[in-house]
């Protein structure tokens, strides 16, 4: 019986993927209503990746009101856990990430509050850029962009060959195996200058735990000529000392060796009072001088205390003195633009 009536709610959720192809604003409200993520209620078309049907496409809003309801049903029931039933999500098209959790679909109360990005008004940026993630081993599963922005190139850094991706580029390389896979990730991460290809004047940056679910292009608006480099503020803590203390509660990090990286930062001069930032997304004109001396400058301190690249990278934005960066106010968690989802892995 449960079968018999997945198979009907999937024909039609089928019926109607034409709404969210048009996102009519009745459409549009009625998935706020129903608490679907801020992303799709924007951009209905980002749920699916295929649009072939043989129904018509005329908007009735109370049929649509229906087939919503069902599928919240489904959701409700927990049906999309089993394999069987996710392979007919499949079959109608259903992006990967949805696939990977029907969760990301619905603003969850369990998920950090939704902060938007304050874009600066001004048109999406149109220079060809290159947005790129690394992930090393199987650390992370690396999820499609829902949200295919023109003009970009999208590079995954990896040495795992059994990755497939119908969006990124995969570039496979080999890790250094002197170094942990942390600081693999790392080298990638933090030096877009020496890693990217020289065509590209600017990079967006990703954790492979992140994914893309907006045009991720207007985010290089933040640099705006102005700023070469542009971070997101921390969502929880405000320096150094609270990451520390946070990370020792999580027993995430040896309080003897935090103290003695610290320690040897004020005995430097800094005064931890520049704020914190999220490094899961870093947003550069990588080839700027300015910003190419604060990542290696990050990367030399990363090499001396291979501990979290958060308790770093505010003390090597100081030492180098890059006066052209921007931190952005804003939740890198669940916005706009990206959503994080949890590691698989240790690393």
């Amino acid at each position: 019986m449960k079968t018999l009536i997945i198979i009907f709610i999937i024909f039609l959720i089928k019926s109607i993927k034409g709404y969210f192809k048009k996102g009519n604003e009745s459409f549009k409200y009625l998935l706020s209503r129903k608490g679907f993520h801020y992303s799709i209620v924007n951009n209905p078309f980002i749920l699916f990746n295929s649009y072939r049907t043989i129904f018509p496409t005329i908007y009735i809003y109370f049929y649509g009101v229906f087939v919503v309801k069902a599928m919240l049903f489904c959701i409700r029931k927990n049906y999309w856990t089993n394999k069987r039933y996710i392979k007919l999500l499949n079959y109608i098209g259903l992006q990967q990430a949805y696939l990977y959790n029907i969760n990301f679909m619905f603003e969850s109360p369990s998920r950090r509050l939704y902060k938007e990005f304050i874009i600066p008004d001004i048109d999406a940026h149109k220079e060809k850029l290159v947005i790129y993630s690394v992930m090393i081993d199987d650390y992370d599963e690396i999820l499609d962009p829902v949200y295919i922005s023109d003009n970009c190139v999208y590079i995954l850094f990896t040495n795992n060959t059994k990755i497939k991706s119908k969006i990124w580029n995969i570039h496979f390389i080999e890790v250094d195996i002197t170094h942990s896979n942390k600081w693999n990730v790392c080298y990638y991460k933090m030096l877009a200058h020496k890693v990217l290809d020289i065509q590209y004047n600017y990079s967006i940056y990703i954790d492979a735990k992140v994914f893309i679910v907006g045009d991720i292009r207007r985010m290089i608006n933040y640099l705006n000529n102005e700023y070469k480099l542009a971070m997101v503020q921390h969502g929880d803590r405000n320096n150094i000392r609270e990451e520390i203390d946070a990370c020792v509660r999580l027993k995430s990090l040896d309080i003897k060796t935090a103290l003695v990286q610290m320690d040897n930062y004020y005995n430097d001069g800094f005064k931890d009072n520049n704020g914190l930032v999220e490094t899961a997304i870093l947003i550069r004109e990588h080839k700027n001088i300015d910003v190419i001396n604060a990542m290696e400058t990050w990367f030399s301190e990363f090499n001396k205390h291979p501990t979290r690249d958060q308790l770093c990278v505010m003390y090597s934005i100081w030492k180098s003195n890059i006066n052209t960066y921007k931190i952005i106010d804003g939740s890198v968690w669940n916005n706009q633009f990206f959503m994080i989802k949890k590691h698989k892995a240790k690393i």
